[in-house]
C-alpha cells in the first residue's frame, strides 16, 4: 500500500490458478466469484469501513459502510464513493 495527498494506491500478487468470474457490471456482487478484496477502516469505534473487490474481468465493486452492520449491495447509496482500477 502506497499513498499520496490525493490516492490510496493498493496492489495484489495473486496466485490462485484456477480463477473464474463472470459478473461485468460495476457494482455488481463480485464477492460471489473469485476476486481480490481491500477493506480499509478508519475509525474503529464508529466500525464504519470502506471495501474495494476487482474480479478477473476487472469488474469492481466499492462500498463505504457508514455505520457498524450497514453492507449490502444497495448500488445507489454508493454513488459518492468511487474506486478506480489500473
Amino acid at each position: 500500500m502506497l499513498w499520496d495527498d490525493t490516492y490510496l494506491y493498493v496492489a495484489w500478487r495473486a496466485y490462485d490458478k484456477d480463477v473464474w468470474s463472470v459478473l461485468k457490471d460495476r457494482d455488481s456482487t463480485t464477492c460471489q466469484e473469485d476476486c481480490l478484496e481491500c477493506f480499509l477502516m478508519p475509525n474503529i469505534s464508529t466500525g464504519s469501513y470502506c471495501n474495494f473487490e476487482i474480479n478477473a474481468l476487472g469488474t469492481i465493486y466499492d462500498a463505504c459502510n457508514i455505520t457498524r452492520n450497514s453492507g449490502g449491495y444497495d448500488h445507489h447509496r454508493w454513488a459518492a464513493w468511487t474506486a478506480r482500477s489500473a
